[in-house]
C-alpha cells in the first residue's frame, strides 16, 4: 500500500515551484526514528521556495519483481533504512 507524506503546506496549487515525487521505499514505522527524520527532510524540502515535493511510502510488499512501472511516475527513489 503507498502511503503519502501529510501535506505541511498550503503551496500545492502554486504553479511557480517545481514538483518532485520521491518514492521512498520500506516499511514505514512511526517508532523507527529513521523514517520520522525521512519524512521531517521532506517536510523541510517543501518549504523551500522553488520546490514542491510529494514523498509516497512504497512498502516491500508494492515491488513486484520486474514490474518496472512501480517507479516510473517519480523522479527519485529512496531506500529506507530499518525495513525488511
Amino acid at each position: 500500500m503507498m502511503r503519502r507524506l501529510p501535506e505541511t503546506s498550503d503551496r500545492v496549487g502554486c504553479d511557480t515551484m517545481r514538483q518532485v515525487r520521491v518514492a521512498v521505499v520500506g516499511d514505514f514505522d512511526a517508532n523507527k526514528t529513521a523514517h520520522n527524520a525521512i519524512n521531517a527532510c521532506f517536510r523541510l524540502a517543501q518549504t523551500s521556495a522553488s520546490l514542491q515535493v510529494e514523498c509516497v511510502w512504497v512498502t516491500t510488499p508494492d515491488i513486484a519483481s520486474g514490474d518496472e512501472g512501480t517507479f516510473r511516475d517519480f523522479q527519485g527513489i529512496w531506500v529506507a533504512p530499518g525495513s525488511p
